[in-house]
């Protein structure tokens, strides 16, 4: 039986547990379908800043523990809504222009510069596009005041269902997020949260598993760094067993900031021990910066064996089913997280269940032409 260990910690996302359970409960049973495999979830349990359920497959004697590293409670106290996120987004992004004059952001894809730009873009320029024509046409009516307010309401009025469609607020609050821990670094809050999850990481390390795979998605591979640096410190190195694995990235959102001084060096510390980090992430991800080395500007790789992979989502859909285009950004952001119309070997679903070691996964996935 190949017992792993799979710790999951999410994106910047309230919906926490009550979202993600089901989602990979569901997604890991397709994936049985999809490849005959019988296999059985049990229902969640409490743990320690954590929940956590059994997947199981005895065909393929595998038998996967996934704890869901939970911090949902802490994003929703920094969940900001209405005028105060729009005001924020806009100033984030200044701090961007004027801070983020690293190599990292100006060599950065097309795709990537328009994740880091597209909160403001979206919900500041777009209603002023709409405001501008509006009030200059009312301005031949009314008092000049008077038509700017109109143009103002006009332009958050028509632009505000395609804001909502395009996950603008989502993307909007992440990026605020980012910002915050470039300007103040982490609250005490999170501090401590993440110190209670590396004491569940440290003791799946000193347990007799065959694989302890720590997944990161979006911003929570942010989180990962300082999270790995304290597992570190309580087992020392690292084992050959041992992976992190991070989906859709968004770390230039603090590596690019020339103030985060001390999350580089976070980086930089992280980059002297020796495991296997994989990272996946796909062209079309509105959110993530795919092929853009997780760890520049502030380290080489060093001891980090890094692996950077596009999820070629377009070789495991149909047309039909294939996410594509700026109305499907958010969802292509979890289609790590789910099993595709054909089975990815690296797909979360994939790498929970896999009989062979995650390097073997990815052997497999290169494979695929």
């Amino acid at each position: 039986m190949l017992r792993r260990k799979v710790f999951y910690l999410s994106g910047f996302d309230p919906r926490g547990i009550r979202f993600y359970y089901p989602l990979i409960r569901d997604e890991v049973l397709r994936h049985g379908e999809k490849t005959g495999t019988a296999v059985s979830v049990s229902k969640r349990r409490r743990a320690a800043a954590a929940a956590e359920f059994t997947v199981t497959a005895p065909e393929r004697e595998v038998e996967a523990e996934i704890a869901f590293l939970r911090w949902e409670d802490l994003v929703m106290r920094a969940w900001l809504k209405g005028p105060r996120l729009i005001a924020r987004t806009l100033s984030t992004a200044l701090r961007y222009m004027r801070l983020g004059e690293n190599a990292i952001v100006w060599r950065m894809k097309k795709g990537a510069l328009i994740t880091l730009y597209y909160p403001a873009a979206m919900l500041v320029l777009l209603p002023l596009l709409v405001a501008a024509p509006v009030a200059l046409l009312l301005a031949l009516l009314l008092p000049w005041w008077a038509a700017v307010v109109a143009g103002l309401a006009a332009g958050l009025l028509v632009t505000r269902q395609a804001i909502d469609k395009l996950k603008a607020l989502w993307l909007a609050r992440l990026f605020v997020f980012s910002d915050e821990i470039a300007r103040r670094g982490f609250s005490s809050e999170l501090e401590a949260r993440l110190d209670a999850f590396a004491e569940q990481v440290a003791v799946a390390l000193a347990a007799d598993t065959d694989e302890v795979l720590l997944v990161a998605h979006s911003n929570g591979a942010i989180l990962a760094v300082p999270l790995l640096l304290r597992v570190i410190e309580r087992v020392g190195v690292l084992p050959e067993r041992f992976a992190l694995v991070t989906l859709g990235h968004c770390l230039p959102l603090l590596s690019g900031r020339r103030d985060a001084l001390a999350y580089q060096q976070l980086l930089e510390k992280l980059s002297r021990h020796r495991f296997r980090w994989i990272d996946i992430g796909s062209p079309p991800d509105g959110a993530a910066f795919e092929f853009v080395d997780p760890l520049a500007p502030a380290a080489e790789h060093g001891a980090i064996e890094l692996t950077l992979l596009s999820a070629r989502f377009h070789r495991f859909y149909d047309p039909d089913t294939y996410h594509s285009g700026w109305a499907n950004k958010y969802a292509i952001h979890f289609d790590y997280l789910r099993c595709g119309d054909r089975v990815s070997p690296v797909d979360l679903p994939s790498l929970i269940l896999a009989d062979r070691p995650v390097a073997a996964s990815v052997a497999a996935f290169r494979a695929i032409p």
